[in-house]
């Protein structure tokens, strides 16, 4: 769901999205046309750096980056908490804070989290980051959607960011009413239906 915002409401071309999974064997067909597959490398460690390297030489003036993760995460007290990755691999906040800081300083960075524990990255990153947007602080879990298939906090900031939720009746995240969803709107929105409170 995600690539498919990104690629057909907000015009993003296939080369600008770096799309990474941790499962082998479940579907990478991400836009569920069956006729081929938009993930390009595993979730793991070793990749992670290849991609963070990447974008570090190849980001320009002018460029934002935007990190979405929606996956499994874990804590291990005291704000500090981790990515889950392939294989069980867990992907601390310290990690992601590394690689994060690989980015030239004059490239805003957009960050939206809806794991468990996700609240315990922004500590970590918030020096860095011009949005950062978690389901959870670092201390608490993220509540699922009631088919239990996908974060409810995520649903609803993507049903916003979309102008299109599939568990409301209508969408309407667009408070000040410029045609335009802002982050802090789509947070809003997604709060108010959101189950459990989330951190911004």
């Amino acid at each position: 769901e995600i690539y498919i915002m990104l690629r057909d409401k907000y015009r993003y071309s296939e080369e600008q999205i770096i799309a990474m999974y941790t499962h082998i064997g479940t579907s990478w067909d991400l836009d569920y046309n069956t006729l081929d597959t938009e993930v390009d490398y595993i979730f793991n460690k070793e990749k992670i750096d290849f991609v963070f390297n990447y974008l570090s030489s190849n980001l320009e003036q002018g460029d934002t980056l935007s990190i979405f993760v929606m996956t499994h995460g874990d804590t291990s007290g005291n704000n500090n908490s981790s990515i889950i990755l392939f294989g069980e691999e867990h992907f601390t906040d310290f990690e992601f804070a590394a690689q994060i800081n690989k980015i030239p300083n004059n490239i805003p960075i957009n960050v939206i989290m809806g794991q468990c524990h996700s609240g315990g990255f922004i500590d970590n990153i918030s020096a860095r980051c011009k949005h950062i947007v978690t389901s959870c602080s670092g201390s608490e879990v993220a509540h699922s959607t009631n088919d239990g298939t996908r974060s409810e906090f995520y649903r609803h900031w993507l049903g916003a960011m979309n102008d299109f939720d599939t568990f409301t009746p209508s969408t309407d995240a667009d408070a000040n009413q410029n045609r335009i969803i802002s982050f802090q709107e789509a947070f809003d929105y997604t709060t108010d239906l959101d189950r459990r409170d989330a951190n911004s």
